[in-house]
């Protein structure tokens, strides 16, 4: 329970920062491309992916978990997996049916 409050806490500050940072780039950087706009998703897009680097470098799991393969772990964050569409049958059926070249 105290996790969830501080979770959102955080989530909150990092919404309104992230708006506030927005608004002041927005205003501040050059137009690419005719406008501003895409300069600013440039600049999320890479700080995005820094920060997501370093808290996958810096990050470490303190129980016990199982390892899960990266192909796994893409198909159960889209939830494509979930309603269905990617089963273990539709995943690997190119497999069996690849023609085998002589």
């Amino acid at each position: 329970e105290r996790c969830v409050a501080y979770y959102n806490f955080l989530a909150g500050i990092g919404l309104g920062v992230g708006a506030l940072l927005g608004g002041y780039l927005y205003r501040h950087l050059p137009a690419l491309w005719g406008s501003s706009f895409f300069g600013l998703l440039i600049v999320s897009a890479l700080g995005r992916l820094i920060f997501a680097v370093l808290l996958r470098y810096n990050v470490k799991e303190v129980r016990a978990a199982e390892h899960v393969r990266l192909r796994m772990l893409i198909y159960d964050v889209s939830g494509l997996r979930s309603v269905g569409l990617l089963s273990r049958e539709l995943l690997f059926v190119g497999k069996r049916f690849q023609r085998k070249r002589t």
